[in-house]
């Protein structure tokens, strides 16, 4: 709980220089019998007081940040809800209050007026804000200002705490559904079911497609319908998606922000489908929960600095293995991590193919790989390099199309 503030520590450096000068006047009339400095500091003195009880007192209302309006998207043009109630059996005055908004390491101040509240009665209050770029904005404390007009005494009433405002990069759908793999190199059931695993899981009825060969002769007989044997699958069906984010793999920081959509995009929607995504922004390597979690950290991306954006395929003059531990490093692999059904490869124009595949090529292999190439103003293209697709994104329209093209290239 702060500490409650002392009276004169609410005097602000103009009350404090009155006070100053009113013991200044007190002394000169101890010293020099003068009426006029009596007068003076009686008057500085009555200023004071009356300023100081200006700051005294509750404010009455209780009041909360809307959990609506903690998430926006780029490009809205919306505003941060704020909640009041009175508490109290009387009513209560109209107030300004401050809302402090930090953004970029810079904090503002804006005011809101808030409504006069009969007993018991509630308002909303909406603060103008316009979500221009990605970000992760702290909102609050809420506080209300009681003071003189003539700046001599200042007190700040907190209403309510800070919260976190997240805006997320404007995503774009993928259509079709997921496309599940069944096996992987460490052979770890998941849960999940196939035809071509080693581990038997039971039995189920017949479905139009199934292979004749995992018929159950013995079991259908007594069961008097088909039954097909199913298997415990071991691939970990799912997504691993990295975004480059080396400043010098891009053109631009317009192009950076289209590669930032486009892996929010595509890790949202594995995830809205249901799916594993491990997500990669070195330094970050999350395993996101929901889309939203995923949304929120794609909030805050920035791009890589200073020796961090060192070039991840660069070789070691010491004869390491250099590539192999900065592709781990951008992966956040260990040796034994179990491959997902699909690894994608968010980059910039300027990263040079040869690099880009070799980030794709790192162990283990997926089943399906996928290197998205950001150029901005490029036409779409999806084109097969050694054994990953490289697809090339223009526009965040281009998204849609070029997904589909791949999926129904890969299946």
């Amino acid at each position: 709980m702060a500490a409650r503030l002392t009276p004169l520590a609410r005097l602000t450096p103009l009350g404090r220089l009155a006070a100053i000068m009113a013991a200044a006047d007190l002394l000169v009339f101890a010293a020099l019998q003068w009426i006029e400095a009596l007068a003076g500091a009686t008057m500085l003195i009555a200023m004071l007081a009356v300023a100081l009880m200006m700051t005294m007192g509750g404010t009455g209302y209780e009041a909360s940040i809307a959990p609506g309006s903690t998430r926006m998207i780029v490009g809205e043009r919306t505003g941060i809800e704020i909640r009041l109630r009175n508490p109290g059996a009387g009513p209560i005055g109209g107030a300004v209050g401050l809302l402090s908004v930090s953004e970029g390491g810079t904090t503002t101040s804006r005011q809101c007026q808030l409504p006069s509240l009969g007993a018991g009665r509630t308002a909303t209050v909406r603060v103008p804000f316009d979500a221009t770029a990605r970000a992760q904005v702290g909102i609050g404390p809420l506080t209300i200002r009681r003071g003189d007009p003539f700046g001599l005494a200042r007190h700040d009433h907190r209403l309510a705490g800070a919260s976190m405002l997240f805006v997320h990069p404007a995503v774009v759908p993928l259509p079709g559904g997921p496309h599940a793999g069944t096996a992987d190199d460490e052979g770890e059931p998941n849960g999940r079911t196939a035809t071509d695993s080693p581990d038997f899981q039971g039995l189920r009825t017949y479905a139009d497609g199934d292979d004749i060969r995992r018929v159950h002769w013995s079991a259908s007989a007594k069961a008097g319908t088909l039954m097909v044997r199913q298997y415990a699958a071991a691939q970990r069906d799912g997504m691993d998606l990295a975004l480059d984010t080396r400043p010098g793999s891009y053109a631009s920081p317009e192009e950076f922000e289209l590669a930032v959509t486009i892996f929010a995009s595509i890790g949202a929607q594995y995830l809205r489908w249901g799916q594993d995504v491990a997500v990669h922004a070195d330094p970050l390597h999350p395993h996101p929960s929901s889309a939203t979690a995923l949304l929120d950290m794609c909030s805050g991306i920035p791009p890589l600095a200073g020796t961090e954006a060192a070039d991840l395929t660069a070789g070691n003059p010491a004869g390491e293995s250099a590539p192999h531990r900065d592709i781990r490093r951008l992966w956040g692999l260990r040796p034994a991590t179990a491959p997902a059904t699909i690894r994608c490869l968010v980059t910039g124009s300027r990263t040079t193919l040869p690099d880009a595949v070799r980030m794709m090529a790192s162990e283990p292999t997926a089943h399906g790989r996928l290197l998205v190439r950001i150029h901005a103003g490029a036409a779409r293209t999806v084109v097969r390099r050694q054994s990953c697709s490289v697809a090339t994104i223009g526009d965040p329209r281009d998204l849609t199309d070029m997904w589909a093209t791949w999926m129904g290239d890969w299946s």
